[in-house]
């Protein structure tokens, strides 16, 4: 009878621990699908981290081998954090940071390559905390990032070969080895030596489209035998700007600061993005082909573009709400905040609430701001393989031949349109063999995409294709209609507080700064993760990783880092000025 007490209180003992159990199991899994203030729960968090969008930049076993510049430390002994990179401690791969990715996990053949999350990612210390903004501009150092994995390979194949053979375990044959990394650093090495020439860009900037331009015209399109590379279309990236911020990016009808990417086609933001992951290391390698006489070009010969995963990660993006002010907001000086705005701000900073895709008007105008980047978008190369290239007339009538020289754009148009239309239309295909007998002058493309069988609404997207993203067009054409370049995009403000410095360069570090003339704005500042919660931005004293910025003024508008522009709100009154910074807290 005893035992059976016994018994019975450990069986009921057990019961009420496993039933607690259970409940706290079934708490932290009721905890772990709670979106955060952001809107995404920790698993959708977890995938825009680490969603393979194609980069393929360096494989994982190289990268574990090779040195820091002491030529000791491993390369990614602090997750890369010397150069802004977030720890991500759920990757699969130790070491790996917020935005990089496996391909095929800790597997001797995975590659590593970089996704949107690498330069659309923040932490800042604010009121005594440490706040990840999702989707907000990267504090990143990727010209430091660049130089310095092109002096590791070098060290590599140098003095350090040794070393670094015996701890890349394939392939066995040294040899071998030795010339995949030489095959590797050769063109990445002309890279970054023709493009990072001038002065550094620093924490937070990033020249995009010159590296977009470079990587694409100077490492894809060229001869095989030459590795593919054209190092003459290869030129100084000398226009970094301000990573922008994500959260209802979809639903602006134009993106890119210059505004050269139009997202009223359904098709666009995939445009946008095939466009971006050339630019970070995506494979490309297309070849003229016979098999595809309404393209003339096979796009997908060593394409690395994952279409899915862009699929992915742009739905993610339409879910990303901005990031509320972490303390409190006085509300008596955001009610005068809202007279200022719509005063001073609203006609070019509208707050719509929406939200459709592209649906909100995106001004492109010039207010006499840094003109730089406008160096850069007419710039022309040597398309290489794709010369006579062209997108079908049935698509775009307006589209012609890639001549050499031909606009940096319309060769990227071009490569991110081609590599669309084939992969969403079977009927482009080179396995479809009856292809080669269709007189593609003569041919009526939406007819003929009918007849095999392809929906009408995947017909009328694809032909809608042709009007979208990185169409090629003369520089001037993007503002709008009064204004000529320099112009830039006035986004939609909400969560500006969290994307200092301002400007489209980052030549401003708080919105108060951006308040004053611009004589009388900072020449120099640091740029890092503290920010200040009244001035609205960068903390003067960074107290962690910082770089310096030091600016020009309106007497120099091509340096790259000119804070001159943009002087709205310059002569309201300080009261004025402190209930219009109140309200953009709240925004």
């Amino acid at each position: 009878m005893v035992f059976r007490t016994i018994m019975g209180v450990g069986v009921a003992v057990g019961l009420l621990a496993a039933t607690a159990a259970h409940a706290q199991d079934a708490a932290a899994q009721s905890n772990a699908q709670k979106p955060n203030a952001q809107g995404w729960t920790p698993a959708q968090q977890a995938q825009y981290y680490t969603e393979d969008q194609g980069s393929r930049m360096i494989p994982l076993r190289w990268l574990q081998a090779l040195k820091q510049r002491d030529r000791k430390t491993p390369f990614l002994a602090d997750s890369l954090q010397r150069y802004g990179y977030l720890p991500n401690m759920a990757s699969a791969v130790a070491g790996l940071p917020v935005g990089f990715n496996a391909t095929n996990g800790n597997r001797n053949d995975s590659v590593i390559g970089m996704t949107c999350a690498a330069c659309h990612t923040r932490d800042l210390r604010i009121n005594g905390q440490t706040l990840r903004i999702d989707g907000g501009p990267a504090i990143t150092d990727f010209f430091a990032f660049m130089v310095d994995l092109d002096d590791a390979v070098t060290y590599a194949l140098g003095p350090g070969w040794v070393e670094f053979a015996q701890a890349v375990p394939e392939p066995r044959n040294k040899a071998q080895l030795r010339k995949q990394v030489l095959e590797w650093a050769i063109p990445f090495h002309t890279l970054m030596s023709k493009a990072l020439t001038g002065t550094p860009w620093g924490l937070a900037r990033l020249d995009a489209v010159s590296m977009i331009y470079n990587r694409l015209t100077g490492l894809d399109l060229g001869p095989k035998q030459a590795n593919y590379l054209i190092p003459e279309n290869i030129q100084p990236a000398i226009a970094p700007v301000r990573y922008p911020f994500l959260w209802n990016a979809g639903r602006q009808n134009k993106t890119q600061w210059p505004g050269f990417t139009d997202q009223t086609s359904v098709l666009a933001p995939l445009g946008r993005n095939i466009g971006e992951v050339f630019g970070v290391f995506g494979q490309f390698n297309p070849v003229k082909s016979e098999w595809h006489p309404i393209l003339g070009v096979n796009y997908w010969n060593n394409n690395s573009v994952q279409m899915t995963g862009l699929k992915i990660l742009e739905d993610l993006i339409t879910t990303l709400k901005p990031p509320p002010f972490p303390g409190a907001i006085d509300q008596t000086k955001v009610n005068r905040g809202l007279q200022l705005y719509n005063a001073e701000c609203l006609g070019c900073h509208a707050l719509p609430t929406g939200t459709a895709r592209a649906s909100w008007n995106t001004p492109i105008q010039n207010v006499g701001t840094d003109g730089t980047e406008w160096l850069v978008l007419p710039r022309t190369a040597n398309p290489g393989v794709l010369t006579g290239a062209s997108l079908p007339k049935e698509l775009d009538p307006t589209s012609a031949p890639l001549a050499n020289p031909s606009p940096s754009i319309a060769i990227l148009q071009t490569s991110v349109m081609g590599s669309i239309l084939q992969h969403l239309l079977p009927a482009l295909q080179p396995t479809d063999v009856s292809l080669k007998n269709v007189d593609a002058d003569a041919l009526n493309t939406m007819q003929f995409f009918k007849n095999r069988g392809i929906d009408a609404q995947t017909a009328t997207a694809a032909a809608a294709t042709a009007n979208a993203a990185d169409k090629p067009q003369s520089s001037g054409t993007f503002c709008d209609v009064g204004y000529s370049p320099p112009c830039y995009e006035s986004r939609v403000l909400y969560g500006i507080w969290s994307a200092a410095p301002y400007l489209h360069n980052g030549s401003v570090p708080t919105l108060w700064d951006l308040l004053t003339p611009a004589a009388q704005r900072p020449a120099t500042f640091e740029i890092g993760a503290d920010y200040d919660a009244v001035n609205v931005g960068l903390a003067k004293t960074q107290t962690g990783l910082k770089t310096v910025m030091k600016t020009t003024g309106c007497e120099d508008l091509k340096s790259g880092n000119s804070r001159c522009g943009h002087e709205f709100g310059t002569t309201l009154s300080d009261a004025d000025k402190w209930a219009l910074v109140e309200f953009l807290k709240g925004l």
